[in-house]
């Protein structure tokens, strides 16, 4: 059981991010990191919740699950790694940084996903995929302007 629910993780992953057409967004690195948000949040919120529990077992699996489960992920990461290679207009080169930017967003979406959860979350999907793509395309300190709603003193 345990390997079906990894492998079907994975295939809803990869399912919701190959609807994606990389060339279509040229010039449109904004739109392609939305599209690319919006796939991870619906795959990971699938209502199964197959890729949220493979998510959430990853790290504590039995060597060869994890194997498996590495194996199966793998062209859902790279196809990330191509999509955030194209949202930085090719500066981003470096395959390992690639992969690190994603490990950095996806934890993001998903622990967010997870406390959006909660009673009293007061963000929308729409909000949250504006946060995550301002903060991966222009980090978090010019994207509120002290004063404006969601300023936030340190």
């Amino acid at each position: 059981m345990a390997v079906a629910v990894l492998q079907e993780g994975a295939r809803i992953a990869l399912r919701e991010i190959e609807r994606i057409e990389i060339a279509a967004f040229a010039g449109n690195p904004e739109g392609l990191l939305d599209a690319a948000i919006d796939a991870h949040l619906r795959a990971y919120r699938d209502e199964g919740r197959a890729l949220m529990a493979l998510v959430r077992t990853y790290r504590q699996l039995p060597p060869q699950l994890f194997a498996l489960a590495h194996e199966a992920l793998h062209p859902y990461l790279d196809r990330w790694a191509a999509i955030v290679t194209a949202v930085s207009g090719g500066r981003l080169t470096d395959r390992a940084h690639a992969d690190a930017v994603c490990m950095i967003l996806f934890g993001a979406m998903n622990a967010t996903v997870d406390w959006q959860e909660r009673p009293g979350f007061a963000l929308d999907q729409p909000e949250l995929r504006r946060l995550f793509r301002t903060m991966l395309l222009h980090g978090i300190a010019p994207s509120v302007e002290p004063g404006a709603p969601g300023h936030s003193p340190l």
